[in-house]
């Protein structure tokens, strides 16, 4: 009988030791949750010369070519595209192969960037996307003499049309006043050397998730 009373005195500190534990554990989760994740250099700079640089214009350079020993990305959500930084007065058409490459690659989503104006895009992907219901396109021509439009598999709200000597300057001052929520713009060229996408959620869509505090914790412990 005079037992009992360390025995209960035992068992209210093994609890007190649980209750603690499961604090540990809690805290450490949402910890995790709201750590934000590591920044990547995910911007490819164009240099005059056709090289690329990552994560830095003074970054090594390297050749387009390159890309092709990156590893395969399966299921890459669009708000982790990669930020395609180039001179105003480049050329749209030289970042043809390097997305070419990148997309070979798994990567559907960019931003095309030049002197702080900036438009999120993506290319052709194996997926339906009604881009617009109507039956003609709103025609932006930028070519030097307008010549024949180009054909569309697809229909959408605006079309600019370019050609390989169009530069990133002018596809931005462009595409400025149609990027906005419920329109949908296409980027192209008779030659497919243009072929930049906007669906008409597209900067929706470029947006990280916001998961709630609960949803946080809970994909630490999903398999």
């Amino acid at each position: 009988m005079e037992a009992d009373p360390p025995a209960k005195g035992k068992g209210r500190t093994l609890k007190s030791i649980g209750v603690f534990v499961l604090f540990l554990v809690v805290v450490t989760a949402i910890s995790f949750a709201l750590k934000p994740l590591p920044s990547e250099p995910r911007a490819i700079f164009l240099h005059p010369d056709g090289q690329l640089s990552l994560g830095s214009r003074n970054g090594e350079k390297f050749a387009p070519s390159a890309i092709e020993s990156w590893p395969l990305t399966e299921g890459q959500p669009m708000s982790n595209h990669i930020i395609l930084d180039a001179l105003p007065e480049t050329p749209a058409s030289k970042w043809f192969e390097t997305i070419y490459q990148l997309a070979s690659r798994g990567y559907a989503s960019y931003q095309l960037r030049s002197a702080g104006e900036a438009m999120n895009f993506h290319v052709a992907m194996m997926m339906q996307i009604t881009y617009s219901t109507r039956s003609e396109p709103q025609w932006v021509d930028l070519r030097p003499a307008t010549g024949e439009k180009p054909k569309l598999r697809e229909m959408f709200d605006v079309v600019v049309i370019g050609d390989d000597a169009t530069t990133c300057g002018q596809i931005l001052a462009a595409a400025r006043p149609h990027q906005t929520l419920g329109k949908s713009l296409l980027i192209t060229s008779t030659t497919d050397s243009l072929g930049f996408r906007r669906a008409q959620t597209e900067d929706l869509d470029h947006e990280p998730s916001k998961l709630s505090l609960a949803d946080s914790v809970k994909s630490l412990f999903r398999p």
